[in-house]
């Protein structure tokens, strides 16, 4: 309810009774939780739940399991930022919260991706090397310019 007060008493809910696979809760909305795992997903996936309702077969995709490997996920501006992998190169795109593809990124080829954040309100920062060179570049969280 109140981040400043937390709740700390209230009972634990476990995510999983088991080590089956790798979990981190990358947002929370009002009673959904927006979990990156590789459970029953190698290349990884991105799904929501109700904290009431943890189980497996609660579980919805957001961003499905596909062809390329989810490298990272992050939220930013209301909005989930992935990048992935494809072809030994790195990727970044960008998902509504309801999991429809807003846009990928332009991203150089020989591009390695070392950190996404946000910058200002609808802007991200990518941090990277591309070759051997270092580079930081700003692109528009919409447009992708």
């Amino acid at each position: 309810r109140d981040p400043a007060r937390p709740a700390i008493g209230s009972a634990t809910v476990a995510l999983s009774a088991t080590r089956d696979a790798a979990y981190r809760v990358v947002a929370t909305r009002g009673d959904s939780i927006y979990l990156f795992t590789d459970r029953d997903a190698p290349r990884r996936r991105l799904v929501a739940f109700a904290i009431g309702n943890p189980g497996v077969e609660h579980w919805r995709d957001v961003v499905p399991q596909g062809a390329d490997v989810m490298d990272h996920v992050e939220e930013i501006d209301d909005r989930f930022v992935l990048r992935f992998v494809r072809n030994v190169q790195h990727g970044v795109r960008v998902y509504e919260r309801d999991g429809r593809l807003l846009r990928e990124l332009p991203i150089r080829p020989m591009t390695t991706i070392q950190d996404i954040r946000a910058d200002a309100p609808g802007t991200l920062v990518v941090r990277a090397v591309e070759g051997f060179a270092p580079t930081r570049r700003r692109y528009d969280l919409v447009s992708g310019q």
